[in-house]
């Protein structure tokens, strides 16, 4: 199978809450689990891993895995085929202990031809980047409004190419510092953040810092920074009555003055201009 004919079809997701230890099992369709809260470790197949908040754990179906847990953890599960041919098989399917298992059960038995990543169970931490949108796959199931199971669909396919995407980069260490920047930056926009604080932060140069970004973001620093503060100036343009000065202070620009050249460079409209066309529209 090629990674383009990945179409997933969700067929559950939902938060739980872990207090103990269970069996060793194994499902009939693939498994993404995702730590909110707390840390354990997982034992998948015959090896052992740690998990903490942020952590991310995904393998395909017929693999034994088991949860040794000491303290309470917050777990996003989502059970998913990778592609439609099973929708039809909508309730979610329990998992089995392994000595119960059956083989010949299994939904989907996938080779990835080129995303050998997903061939194997893959275990990764500090992906917090993945909590908005695992959580918006449970909150599209739970409503089950218009679309939902394509809504939900095109989210999970989004997190396995970023799962992919880690997997293959982290190997060089520098993504995983990569992703801590701009969730950095995406916390702290309302801030004076400088080059020098982000390579503190890094423990890169600021011109490595950039080579990075431009790598793995394909932008700069700078430019990734003001590109977020004016994506949240629209956000506010749009949603609330405040006037300029007011959303420039939000957004972290030194003064409205500066938002307004800024706003008008990236979007070709000033602040103003933005609003009232986008209010029209409603």
């Amino acid at each position: 199978m090629e990674i383009y004919e990945i179409n997933p079809f969700v067929r559950f997701a939902q938060k739980f809450v872990l207090t103990e230890s269970g069996p060793q099992t194994s499902a009939y369709d693939h498994r993404l689990f995702y730590v909110e809260e707390g840390n354990c470790n997982i034992q998948i197949n015959d090896d052992e891993h740690h998990l903490q908040k942020g952590s991310v754990v995904l393998f395909q179906s017929g693999t034994a895995y088991k949860f040794n847990i000491n303290k309470q953890i917050k777990i996003i599960t989502v059970n998913f085929d990778y592609t439609q041919k099973f929708n039809s098989i909508a309730a979610s399917i329990n998992p089995t202990e392994t000595i119960y298992f059956n083989q010949n059960n299994i939904l989907e038995e996938l080779n990835f031809s080129n995303g050998t990543v997903l061939n194997l169970p893959a275990v990764i931490p500090c992906m917090y980047e993945l909590n908005q949108p695992l959580n918006k796959i449970v909150n599209e199931l739970e409503k089950n409004i218009m679309y939902a199971n394509e809504v939900s669909s095109a989210i999970l396919k989004e997190v396995i190419l970023k799962i992919m995407r880690f997997a293959v980069f982290a190997t060089t260490g520098t993504y995983d510092k990569t992703i801590r920047i701009i969730q950095y930056i995406e916390e702290n926009y309302r801030k004076n953040i400088t080059n020098e604080e982000l390579s503190k932060i890094s423990g890169y140069h600021p011109y490595h810092l950039n080579r990075l970004m431009q790598k793995y973001a394909k932008t700069t620093t700078h430019k990734y920074l003001m590109n977020y503060r004016i994506k949240k100036a629209q956000e506010f343009l749009i949603n609330t009555d405040l006037n300029i000065s007011e959303i420039s202070d939000l957004c972290g620009f030194k003064t409205p003055y500066y938002f307004s050249n800024m706003f008008k460079e990236n979007l070709g409209v000033s602040p103003l201009k933005y609003r009232k066309e986008q209010k029209n529209k409603i």
